[in-house]
């Protein structure tokens, strides 16, 4: 199949390549923006330059074995791209290979592959962990620059001499001497030193507990970015057997975190995070999709959980007044539409509505009271004073 065969051919969907065809051009696809699926036989040794480029529509595709090496630019921009398999003949993934593949989360590099190009995998935004085998002895520059929200395990125990000093540009956590990511409940760990790291989440719970111990194994760290960008993520329980916690390990990660620790440990390193921390909690208690502590006496809430468009805050619950609403208790709760807050509230925190933009806000008090944060309400939502 000759170059740019059938580059721009916008209303195709699917191809199926035959067996027989054993050589495919450069850009031959390329600008094939409604192509979803293609079937490509074995056969062919390599993906040639620009196969691929800007098929926006493209999800998945399986690559067939014998194929040795990803050309240049084989996906570039082919930003609904989900799941790719590369075959274990792969010896090579070229220089912008991926570019811009937003939609990819992972990806399984074959134990073949010495070689990974420069910009290889540049601004694959939703790839959360990649293995690099132990045979991969070049790395370009920026290979995986812009990911954000990137672990890398590696097998080697240390950078090979053929990496490019700009190889990890964008400081990703790096894991060396990998020999087997383990999973426990959508958290990714590894055991170091006899004890376990949590090293990403890759889930998308409301609410988390991490555990003591896994297996026979005491969970001690959580490591730098493990649960950066989880915004599904309401609230995390911390056990006390957690002594360490690396930087920007909850970064952009607005939840309410509960731990058995009665202050912070000398070992946890909260920098970069948003967050709300409640020490010494035994119990986390529940009402109507509402997350509550009794503390002093009295009721806080501390995180809502639920989905409703209508929610009336207790002004008690059992026996308790209901008197704080804690920091970010009610972030990016986009469905709901309106609650009530009693006048029993006499405090609410910094940012407890933060981004809920569809709610409208109805307070039993006829002003702010002066135990209500400047910020309660830091998005202007509509308020109506004085409701009954």
């Amino acid at each position: 199949i000759g170059d740019y065969a059938f580059e721009n051919c916008t209303g195709l969907i699917s191809i199926t390549i035959p067996k027989g065809v054993t050589s495919i051009g450069n850009y031959v696809f390329s600008y094939c923006t409604s192509l979803e699926s293609i079937i490509l036989q074995e056969g062919l040794t390599t993906t040639s330059k620009g196969l691929f480029t800007n098929c926006e529509s493209l999800i998945s595709i399986t690559i067939p074995e014998g194929i040795t090496s990803i050309g240049e630019s084989t996906f570039y921009n082919c930003i609904s791209l989900t799941s790719v398999i590369l075959p274990e003949s792969l010896k090579s993934i070229g220089n912008n290979a991926f570019v811009n593949c937003t939609s990819l989360k992972n990806i399984n590099i074959p134990n073949g592959v010495t070689s990974i190009g420069i910009y290889a995998f540049y601004n694959c935004t939703s790839l959360t962990n990649i293995i690099i085998p132990k045979e991969v002895t070049y790395i370009g520059n920026l290979a995986f620059h812009l990911n954000d929200n990137l672990v890398i395990y590696v097998e080697a125990t240390s950078p090979q001499s053929g990496w490019s000093s700009d190889w990890n540009s964008s400081y990703r956590p790096v894991y060396y001497g990998v020999k087997e990511v383990l999973e426990y409940n959508d958290m990714q760990y590894l055991i170091i030193d006899g004890n376990i790291t949590i090293t990403r989440y890759i889930g998308n719970k409301i609410t988390l507990e991490i555990p003591s111990k896994i297996g026979e194994y005491n969970v001690t760290r959580i490591g730098a970015y493990a649960f950066y960008n989880s915004t599904s993520l309401g609230s995390i329980t911390i056990p006390e057997s957690v002594t360490h916690i690396e930087g920007y390990a909850f970064k952009d990660c607005y939840c309410v975190i509960y731990t058995e620790v009665t202050s912070l440990p000398s070992g946890w390193d909260w920098n970069g995070s948003n967050l709300s921390i409640y020490f010494g909690v035994k119990e986390v208690l529940e009402y109507n999709g509402m997350q509550y502590l009794i503390k002093y006496g009295t009721v806080t809430i501390t995180r809502y959980i639920g989905n409703q468009t209508t929610l009336e805050v207790p002004s008690m619950i059992g026996e308790y007044n209901v008197t704080r609403i804690g920091t970010y208790a009610f972030y990016n709760c986009a469905n709901l539409e309106k609650i009530i807050i009693p006048k029993s509230v006499t405090y609410i925190e910094g940012y407890a509505f933060k981004d809920c933009f569809n709610i409208v806000i109805y307070a039993e008090v006829d002003s702010r009271p002066s135990g209500w944060s400047l910020n309660w309400n830091v998005d202007n939502r509509p308020v109506i004073w004085g409701s009954k």
